[in-house]
């Protein structure tokens, strides 16, 4: 019978995130975001959400109220010469609709064109 009991080793993993506000750790990104919501209504957003979000803000500074996906992607382009080319549409294009449900920006559709614009 001990020949079958295999003994396993026993690993302890630290928490790899920790809340800014009340420096609680956390296993998981989406534990930390989860708490940092809900406990501290605070949105939390990643890099490149953020890079997104700037680019949207200088498209309403030069004036366009709407912009489309288009637009958006030839700004952030501009801005961010350095960016890695592979996959920047579906990238830019999945966290507009990411930050359309974080409620930081509104959407319409015209004429089967998805519009864009920032909330107030």
């Amino acid at each position: 019978m001990s020949d079958m009991v295999r003994r396993s080793e026993v690993r302890v993993v630290e928490p790899l995130y920790r809340c800014p506000y009340c420096y609680k750790r956390f296993y998981s990104y989406l534990s930390l975001y989860n708490h940092v919501r809900c406990r501290h209504g605070i949105l939390v957003i990643t890099n490149f959400q953020y890079q997104v979000l700037l680019a949207c803000r200088k498209l309403t500074i030069n004036g366009k109220e709407w912009f489309c996906f288009k637009d958006v992607y030839d700004q952030f382009v501009e801005m961010f010469k350095d960016a890695k080319r592979s996959r920047l549409r579906e990238r830019i294009k999945n966290n507009l609709l990411s930050l359309t449900k974080m409620r930081l920006l509104e959407m319409r559709r015209m004429h089967d064109i998805i519009h864009f614009r920032l909330r107030r």
